[in-house]
């Protein structure tokens, strides 16, 4: 539901209806880059915009630039307001998965 609630947002803030490709429900990041592979597969000359939270935005990209490899991409980390706690909680969370990702590799 997070996409549509971002498209909504993104059509009534200018954004056109057209400018949207099919989403890729999924369950997790990997999961989001895996099954957009197939969205994009036949454009050509796609230049993706991926959206995230700005405390995921790193692990975002290193996840999708090894699954989508070859296509150009630009990532926008959204500011997450949340207390100072809360917030340094994720980002612990996301340095961490970072690192596993460094040591182990992605599983997909």
């Amino acid at each position: 539901p997070h996409a549509e609630y971002s498209k909504v947002y993104l059509i009534k803030n200018g954004v056109s209806e057209n400018a949207f490709l099919d989403f890729a429900l999924s369950s997790n990041t990997v999961d989001d880059a895996v099954k957009i592979r197939s969205i994009i597969q036949n454009i050509e000359n796609s230049n993706l915009t991926i959206i995230t939270s700005d405390y995921h935005a790193d692990r975002v990209k290193l996840i999708f630039e090894e699954i989508l490899n070859g296509y150009e991409m630009s990532f926008i980390g959204a500011k997450t307001y949340l207390d100072k706690d809360a917030f340094t909680l994720l980002e612990n969370h996301e340095k961490k998965a970072i690192q596993s990702i460094i040591n182990n590799g992605l599983y997909y």
